[in-house]
């Protein structure tokens, strides 16, 4: 008899650090359409904290987007001087996610 175990681990296959790039990434993982609970278990799988945004304005480095409705998704990593932090901004209408932006940013000395 085998048995089977399944986890809800966390999946790590790192994002690009190319603005087009992870958002084709973040696009290929959470499609247009995506249920929004669905789009935060997913960004969560890859290691994202996510948290609905209603009230503030979205300012990634392309796009300034002012009183949106957005899941915001964030990741960090942390070698030994600097981090590197990807935000992720999945756009909601009605309960679905309509678009993606991203902002990739480096902390450090």
């Amino acid at each position: 008899m085998v048995a089977l175990t399944f986890c809800s681990c966390a999946i790590w296959s790192p994002l690009s650090r190319n603005d087009a790039a992870a958002k084709a990434q973040v696009e290929k993982w959470v499609p247009v359409g995506t249920l929004m609970a669905d789009a935060q278990h997913i960004m969560e799988q890859h290691r994202f904290k996510c948290g609905l945004n209603t009230t503030g304005s979205w300012k990634g480095q392309r796009n300034n987007v002012p009183g949106a409705v957005y899941l915001e998704c964030s990741f960090t990593e942390r070698d030994l001087f600097t981090n590197e932090n990807w935000r992720v901004a999945l756009f909601v209408e009605n309960d679905k996610v309509k678009s993606v932006d991203i902002d990739i940013y480096e902390e450090g000395p």
